[in-house]
């Protein structure tokens, strides 16, 4: 199995799980588009029966069409927050450096 195959695999043995709270860490990281797209539909699916998620991501196009709130960290201290409907890729951007 590659690494984004396993990625994939431990994305959806944890959902599996029917957690209330399911914490991901990058869970998009080496995983090919189309599952990330796929991925991307089923976390919104846990949220519309009632789930929570939290990640940490740094894809930007995935958190987006996942998150229902943002919340930015740097060094734990919260430098942004806001609702989905207030924020902006640019605004996330703002705080990403390479």
């Amino acid at each position: 199995m590659s690494g984004g195959e396993k990625k994939l695999l431990s994305f959806v043995r944890t959902l599996n799980a029917n957690a209330a709270l399911t914490l991901l860490d990058e869970p998009s990281e080496g995983v090919a588009p189309e599952n990330i797209d796929r991925m991307a539909t089923m976390i919104r699916d846990g949220c519309a029966s009632g789930r929570s998620f939290v990640l940490a991501e740094q894809n930007l196009s995935f958190l987006m069409a996942t998150m229902d709130r943002a919340i930015v960290l740097d060094h734990g201290e919260v430098v942004f927050g806001s609702a989905k409907c207030e924020t902006s890729r640019e605004d996330l951007e703002r705080y990403l450096k390479v």
